[in-house]
């Protein structure tokens, strides 16, 4: 697998166009899959039986590398999940011939405060103690990357799946920059958010408010709505510039519901703190954190593995890339107007 992304990789471009050359070198893909898959199952078991005790065995425990046999096999099935994943590949080395990731910036900010929302009190204090603690263990780590899971403790627990997720990471997006991608929920998202259908603010103005619900329309793929997210989220978001600190923004991102107008505990996805501050290092890139709490713990580990190893890397990814390619290099990238009167961060002044 390894030198056979590394000879075709090149080959796919971040636009969302699918070219004949794409799906030829899938088919490649799958042949070959299909090939090795074959030399190896005993004699006498065809596809069909392999699997079927497959899909028979999902929810077991694996051993060590069936998420990464997994991901294979999906691969090799899905045409869209291969192109993700060839995407994210070129990405990868691309970063590593301009000279790799920022490993010292991923040290720099751990999850700041998370701030005392009104009517969200409880929740705060609940991520905050989280984000403060001991026994969180490490996912995912990488140059660029850092995800870790904690368990919430069973007497704070909304669901019996529900678990705390911290990650953090670089973007070769500025500050600025960073805060459009994020924050953004205008027709210009659909040009990077492959996932975005849409949005419409239920309560204050998406563009220049620090506290307003949004609706959006999301399509994730089948793998993420078959786990439980849902394809229409309310949230009501918030957000606090200059904090934890100058030149910095946190913002609360909660599940929200819009006919209470009050927090929703049924929701999926639960309350959410990151933060976005300009890389130390470098005023082209930024660094990004999240605290958040998240009812997935209840799938099976080799299912929960393939999410937070492969499906949010490329997703965090893709949208860079395609932000980058479709607002930055068109000139379409804009200020947020609630930023411009922080400190450090203010954006220069035009010539």
């Amino acid at each position: 697998r390894k030198a056979f992304v590394a000879d075709n990789a090149g080959k796919f471009d971040y636009g969302e166009e699918n070219r004949l050359e794409y799906t030829r070198v899938h088919a490649l893909y799958e042949e070959g899959v299909e090939a090795r898959l074959a030399r190896a199952l005993p004699e006498g078991v065809g596809m069909e039986a392999f699997c079927g005790a497959l899909e028979a065995g999902l929810a077991e425990e694996k051993p060590a590398g069936a998420e990464a046999a997994m991901d294979v096999l999906l691969e090799a099935s899905d045409f869209s999940r291969f192109k993700e994943m060839m995407l994210f590949e070129k990405s990868q080395m691309e970063e590593t011939a301009a000279g790799g990731g920022a490993p010292a910036a991923l040290e720099h900010l751990a999850p700041g405060a998370v701030p005392r929302v009104e009517s969200l009190v409880a929740q705060c204090t609940q991520l905050q103690a989280a984000a403060e603690d001991q026994g969180w263990a490490t996912v995912v780590h990488s140059s660029w990357m850092r995800i870790e899971k904690k368990a919430v403790p069973p007497e704070e627990r909304v669901s019996p799946s529900e678990i705390f997720l911290r990650g953090t990471w670089s973007m070769s997006l500025s500050f600025h920059e960073a805060c459009d991608l994020m924050f953004s929920f205008d027709d210009r998202r659909a040009l990077y958010d492959a996932n975005f259908r849409g949005a419409q603010a239920v309560k204050g103005d998406m563009a220049t408010d620090n506290d307003c619900v949004v609706t959006a329309k999301v399509d994730y793929g089948l793998l993420l709505h078959l786990a439980g997210l849902p394809r229409s989220l309310t949230t009501r978001v918030l957000y606090r510039w200059d904090q934890p600190s100058p030149g910095q923004v946190t913002y609360v991102m909660a599940p929200w519901d819009p006919v209470g107008d009050k927090y929703d505990p049924t929701s999926v996805l639960n309350l959410k703190v990151g933060t976005i501050a300009p890389d130390p290092s470098d005023p082209n890139k930024c660094v990004m954190t999240t605290v958040e709490t998240n009812k997935l713990g209840g799938l099976p580990k080799w299912l929960l593995g393939g999410l937070i190893h492969v499906t949010a890397p490329q997703l965090i990814r893709g949208l860079e890339q395609r932000y980058i390619k479709h607002v930055r290099d068109k000139g379409l990238s804009r200020q947020d107007v609630r930023a411009q009167h922080m400190g450090s961060a203010r954006a220069p002044a035009a010539d």
